[in-house]
């Protein structure tokens, strides 16, 4: 087995973690009585995010100098990911009586900790690769400050915007990722 086939079949079970706690919570998130638009638009978001993060994973394939720095840039997405979707989805979905109510109380940690997987992925990007196009670093840059932007503000006019830019702007990855293979 090599280094990447190793990290993968772990990176796998903590995205299928992810995914199946994301999934465990649409319908709840979506429940006519209870849902917040914005916060099924992060739910929606994240299983996004967890499918760029796998099929981005691909790209690492073929690498044989797994250094510290590249460990941590494979595991820590996966990570945080499993944290945002526990937080925005509870391990108990069905429990939470109000999405709305729910989503203002995670906010502050839900941005926190994606400044955190989005500040990682540049510093790697910059490590692994010093040829890339600056262009290549906008949708982090956008994400970046889509995070400050969440964390630091509690309007939901504002919040609405951000959820539906994040949608576009992982949508445009994903669909980069389609076009190039990875």
């Amino acid at each position: 087995m090599s280094e990447f086939e190793f990290l993968f079949t772990g990176i796998s079970i903590v995205l299928a973690l992810a995914v199946a706690r994301l999934l465990e919570g649409l319908r709840d998130s979506f429940d006519r009585t209870r849902r917040f638009w914005i916060h099924y638009l992060w739910v929606v978001n994240r299983l996004m995010v967890a499918l760029a993060i796998f099929w981005s994973l691909f790209d690492d394939r073929a690498r044989t100098d797994m250094s510290f720095v590249s460990f941590l840039s494979l595991v820590t997405p996966p990570a945080i990911l499993f944290l945002q979707a526990t937080a925005l989805v509870t391990p108990h979905p069905g429990a939470v009586s109000d999405w709305n109510e729910h989503f203002w109380t995670v906010r502050r940690w839900f941005f926190g900790s994606n400044v955190l997987m989005v500040l990682g992925a540049p510093l790697v990007l910059a490590y692994n690769a010093l040829t890339e196009s600056p262009l290549h670093y906008a949708p982090y840059a956008a994400s970046f400050l889509l995070s400050i932007v969440g964390y630091s503000t509690s309007n939901a006019r504002i919040h609405g915007v951000l959820a539906a830019v994040s949608i576009l702007t992982v949508g445009a990855n994903l669909g980069l990722i389609a076009i190039h293979g990875g």
